[in-house]
């Protein structure tokens, strides 16, 4: 969902790049915490679903156009909004 809001949002120039490494800051971190919990479980399987992730992600951002009601409900859950 990360990857898609990125993708799909109209975010240019600086602004998208700043987000762009937060957003991958993000993912570094968490493969990391997986990682440290179950070494072997996430070499097997938990890399991945998070490579499968960013590339679903990234194919629906780029070829689905959803409406801005869908993309803000999104945005809202990524954020942790109600």
């Amino acid at each position: 969902m990360i990857v898609y809001v990125v993708t799909a949002s109209n975010v240019n120039g600086i602004q998208a790049l700043f987000y762009g490494v937060a957003v991958g800051l993000h993912f570094i971190a968490v493969s990391h915490d997986l990682w440290r919990k179950n070494p072997t479980l996430y070499n097997v399987i938990g890399r991945y679903v998070i490579t499968i992730g960013i590339i679903i992600g990234w194919a629906m951002g780029t070829l689905v156009t959803l409406s801005s009601f869908t993309q803000s409900l999104i945005f809202a859950f990524i954020s942790g909004g109600p």
